[in-house]
């Protein structure tokens, strides 16, 4: 790792400092000079106070090291917003990552879609998750969404399974991905071009407080937000509150408004959410572009469509297929 990096790493595990804070001492003093720094420092250098209950200076040398080590480790690569190949539109939400840690491939510079839901969704909310990520992926759409079990990981596979990228945005460290049994499904990602992106350093394990502030990321790297199916006490309406106040559009997939689990789906619908009916409505709405008339289905294709590819997701069948109609 060179000097620059480490210097942003070193200043990324300062707790409690906006980006623009942390840009502010990037750019007026040197490592060293940051790693001597106390509270009484850092609150004359931001212009408010700092409260030194949340900071330790004993450790910051050695935490730094300890991410640096686990960077080369794990081949772990670090994105700051100063660089050209962070996402344009994260750059501009109000309160953006100061520093990314990622793992795979860097996410894209074209915005993407989020596609979120609860844990506990239903066998249907599942399917459906699935068949949207594979659409989107179909229809050259990056796809973003949070690991979590349910609709997120189906999402993900989904994406991953049709040949899409996919980048999951995770409430913890990379050495502490949660749940650990989607690992496994963070390296299929990879494989198909996607990643695993956190601002947490990489030892650092889930806490409540994580997941709403990833949310803010979910929304902010992409132009749409599509809730699948949610409960009205889910984190996914957290994600779409942020797609609000980012300016982002949110999609509510109808589907799955029937749902037992969708009190917060129909409310968000209530409240003025754009309503998508079928998988190539919600191409529609966030300008995908279709991969030469692919499309997927659960089960059997229609007559006269040609099996492209066949995709399982754990004892459940999905059919990539293409209509060779005139």
């Amino acid at each position: 790792m060179d000097d620059y990096r480490y210097k942003q790493l070193c200043i990324s595990l300062i707790p409690n400092l906006s980006a623009a804070e942390a840009q502010r001492i990037e750019s007026l003093l040197d490592t060293r000079t940051i790693l001597t720094l106390d509270h009484r420092a850092i609150s004359r250098l931001i212009g408010r106070r700092y409260a030194s209950s949340v900071y330790d200076r004993t450790k910051l040398s050695s935490q730094a090291d300890m991410a640096a080590n686990s960077c080369a480790r794990g081949g772990y690569s670090l994105l700051s917003a100063a660089d050209e190949q962070f996402p344009p539109l994260l750059r501009h939400i109000y309160d953006p990552p100061y520093l990314l840690y990622v793992w795979g491939n860097l996410p894209p510079a074209a915005a993407g879609v989020a596609v979120v839901g609860t844990r506990r969704a239903t066998t249907a909310g599942i399917h459906r998750a699935f068949m949207i990520g594979a659409s989107l992926a179909l229809g050259g759409c990056p796809v973003f969404s949070g690991l979590a079990y349910g609709i997120d990981a189906a999402a993900h596979a989904g994406a991953a399974g049709a040949g899409g990228r996919t980048w999951s945005v995770i409430g913890s460290g990379l050495e502490s991905i949660y749940p650990k049994a989607h690992i496994s499904l963070c390296r299929k990602m990879i494989d198909a071009g996607g990643g695993v992106l956190t601002e947490f350093p990489p030892w650092m394990g889930p806490k409540r407080w994580t997941f709403p502030k990833r949310n803010r990321l979910l929304s902010g790297l992409s132009s749409a937000v599509c809730i699948v199916e949610a409960p009205a006490a889910s984190g996914a309406l957290i994600t779409a509150d942020f797609a609000l106040e980012q300016g982002r559009d949110v999609l509510v997939d109808g589907a799955m408004c029937a749902s037992p689990r969708s009190d917060g789906t129909r409310k968000l619908a209530e409240d003025g959410a754009v309503v998508v009916e079928s998988l190539q409505d919600l191409l529609r709405a966030v300008g995908g572009n279709g991969t030469m008339g692919l499309q997927v289905t659960q089960g059997a294709p229609p007559q006269g469509s040609s099996v492209e590819k066949v995709i399982w997701y754990g004892s459940q069948r999905f059919v990539i297929w293409r209509n060779d109609e005139p």
